[in-house]
């Protein structure tokens, strides 16, 4: 039944979304057919206390179709983030969808009369009938991992560009870059046809820890980098050195992860100590924090090591899925050893 208020017309779904902040939705957005997204019917506040709003659902929305994007695109390109917007019209408390490029609010409008409710990432698609498989073709478009939402999403807000789920956690599609910043505050992005940053900076695989956190985020597991990283075919991408990220249209994973393995090692979040020998106090300063005291650790011969997983472009034949470097100490710097970053996945529903 619907509710009258100074002559609008408001159903119960706006008149709940008054509260600021407010957001409510009927199931998440996920992909339609083709390069659409279907959208549930939901009740967001846009501007504050009083300004609650109602959101129809709606069935393979194209971004792309007149009057649904607000011009900053014209079409879907392979790399880029785009986000979905609930627009306030005038005179009417049903709130519009609108794409744009833009992260913060569309073209034309601000946080009075808009709010990011959904986001999507264009990629290489890997489907799970094409695993391991190097010669499959892979497609381009909306990746139906890399949708998210108010109450679907990675556990970081805002929510980083460039990132899918996983099972119950979200990941980095590409290695990480720089954004710029100088450390020791940093930003790892994960960002299409990017430079990934590695020891050729001058970070030590301990360095990663700094930076994951940095953007509110982690190194990944052993056992959730082999997730990320299932059905990349074997072997390495050739060359002698790292590549910008995007390089290949091969060695995706099934979960649209760009190259998590052939192209460079990737430190996890597994330590452990290989015993046998004399116990000491050991110094090692080495990356960006080489000339502070850190101070020292307790070990047996040097003997505490990191996995690494993936493989780089040296190593041709061990290179895959399932490649592990157990040999590496934490404090190594090496030009082929990049960084993947995870968070958890948030599900409010």
């Amino acid at each position: 039944m619907p509710i009258f208020n100074n002559g609008q017309n408001l159903d119960y779904g706006a008149l709940a979304a008054a509260a600021a902040g407010f957001y409510a939705a009927a199931g998440n957005f996920v992909k339609g057919e083709g390069d659409t997204i279907n959208i549930p019917e939901a009740a967001p506040n846009i501007g504050g206390n009083g300004k609650g709003f109602r959101l129809e659902e709606k069935v393979n929305f194209d971004p792309l179709a007149p009057g649904n994007n607000d011009g900053s695109f014209s079409s879907l390109t392979l790399g880029q983030d785009y986000y979905i917007y609930a627009l306030s019209p005038v005179g009417s408390r049903i709130a519009k969808p609108l794409a744009s490029i833009r992260s913060t609010y569309p073209d034309g409008s601000g946080a009075t009369n808009s709010r990011k409710v959904s986001g999507f990432h264009v990629g290489r698609i890997r489907t799970m009938t094409q695993c391991f498989d190097a010669g499959a073709e892979l497609s381009v478009g909306i990746l139906p991992n890399g949708i998210w939402d108010l109450k679907n999403r990675p556990a970081v807000w805002p929510v980083p560009p460039g990132m899918v789920r996983v099972g119950n956690f979200a990941a980095f599609i590409y290695a990480a870059s720089e954004d710029g910043t100088a450390w020791p505050n940093t930003i790892p992005l994960s960002k299409f046809n990017a430079v990934p940053l590695t020891g050729t900076e001058g970070y030590c695989y301990d360095d990663y820890i700094q930076l994951a956190k940095n953007a509110g985020l982690r190194l990944p597991t052993w056992q959730e980098f082999r997730q990320l990283a299932y059905g990349t075919p074997a072997g390495a991408i050739g060359g002698s050195n790292r590549v910008n990220t995007g390089y290949s249209d091969v060695f995706v994973s099934c979960h649209n992860i760009d190259m998590p393995s052939g192209h460079l090692w990737f430190p996890t979040a597994d330590y452990f100590a290989i015993s046998g020998g004399t116990w000491a106090w050991q110094t090692h300063h080495t990356g960006k924090d080489s000339a502070k005291n850190t101070g020292n650790l307790y070990l047996c011969n040097n003997d505490l090591r990191q996995a690494l997983a993936g493989g780089s472009w040296a190593d041709v034949s061990y290179a895959g899925a399932g490649c592990a470097f157990l040999d590496s100490a934490p404090w190594g710097v090496a030009i082929a050893v990049g960084l993947l970053c995870v968070c958890d996945w948030k599900t409010d529903n």
